[in-house]
């Protein structure tokens, strides 16, 4: 596959050994560069959907709701889950600071 540009300098490959590659470019070189393995990249996708799915629980049922993978059927996370994850944005607002 070859490079898939994704936006404000970032580009999606495949390496030979079935990794995701992402890199940022300044239109000259390459700037950056993230190899994902399949584990570490089916973590992000289940990161992302539980993060959806706790921004908009009403918008599936639970029985449709996509999975980390695309398919339906994936239970959301219940909100403390996504809550007290560690990576998750600090509630900014408390502490009387814009985010």
């Amino acid at each position: 596959m070859s490079k898939k540009y994704l936006g404000d300098g970032v580009y999606l490959d495949w390496d030979d050994f079935g990794t995701l590659v992402l890199t940022t470019e300044n239109g000259i070189s390459e700037t950056n560069r993230i190899v994902l393995e399949p584990e570490v990249y089916e973590a992000l996708l289940e990161y992302v959907a539980r993060l959806k799915a706790a921004a908009h629980p009403s918008a599936h049922p639970a029985s449709e709701r996509p999975s980390a993978t695309g398919a339906p059927g994936a239970e959301a996370p219940a909100k403390s889950d996504v809550a007290s994850d560690s990576a998750a944005a600090p509630d900014t607002a408390k502490e009387g600071r814009e985010p």
